[in-house]
């Protein structure tokens, strides 16, 4: 099976562990095993599938760290991790995939910061992190990178401190989702420019001040919730 270039199990009862054996498969450009029942970690041999562009391993009852060998992946567009167990740091390997559009790792238990080294990841335009318990100033909000995200999502973390003022620079958000962290401070006027945000929620932090009259040039917004 080394030609195989698409590995499809979604939506089954599959159980056990994923064998390790599937990083032989070095053909591989998508692998999708969504919604199973399996446990264990997510083996360290994916990082030889070198041709990989989608990995999709939501919904299962994976535990254990992301391993470092994701940042091996440098075809890779899409990654997905959610409704899991895993724990530990979110890799800083992973800045490393240069071509990555979606990352995606909702409902599990990581901690630490959001590493520095995914502020370079220009191609990317969805992250989504909630609820997880990472720690740590609001990331890559500095006009360093993301200049192509369309969604950021932090939900139900214990991030901290300010909204940086140069999140005005990313006028490609379209969704904003910050509730329930440890914010402090107050709104920046800066985001009255983001000229393509339609939802933005910041409810459940421990936001000060008035709502800046700039919001008013939000021409596009369905949803404000502070």
């Amino acid at each position: 099976m080394t030609s195989l270039t698409s590995l499809t199990l979604d939506h089954n009862m599959l159980t056990g562990s994923i064998p390790s054996e599937l990083g032989l498969l070095v053909s591989l450009k998508e692998l999708s095993i969504w919604s199973n029942m399996t446990t264990g970690s997510i083996p360290s041999e994916f990082g030889f599938l070198l041709r990989l562009a989608l990995l999709d391993l939501d919904a299962h009852q994976l535990s254990g760290v992301i391993p470092s060998q994701m940042g091996s992946l440098l075809n890779m567009t899409t990654l997905s991790f959610s409704s899991n167990r895993l724990v530990g740091r979110i890799p800083s390997e992973m800045g490393l995939l240069a071509r990555i559009e979606k990352i995606v790792i909702d409902q599990n238990k990581l901690t630490g910061g959001v590493p520095s080294e995914l502020c370079s990841l220009e191609a990317l335009t969805l992250l989504s992190i909630s609820p997880n318990q990472l720690r740590g100033h609001l990331p890559c909000l500095k006009g360093q990178g993301w200049k192509a995200l369309t969604f950021l999502g932090f939900d139900a973390n214990d991030l901290s401190g300010a909204i940086p003022t140069e999140i005005g620079l990313l006028t490609s958000l379209s969704k904003i989702s910050l509730w329930d962290n440890d914010l402090s401070g107050t709104m920046p006027t800066e985001i009255g420019l983001m000229s393509a945000l339609e939802y933005f929620s910041l409810d459940a932090n421990g936001i000060t001040g008035t709502i800046p009259m700039q919001f008013g040039s939000l021409q596009k917004v369905t949803t404000l919730s502070v």
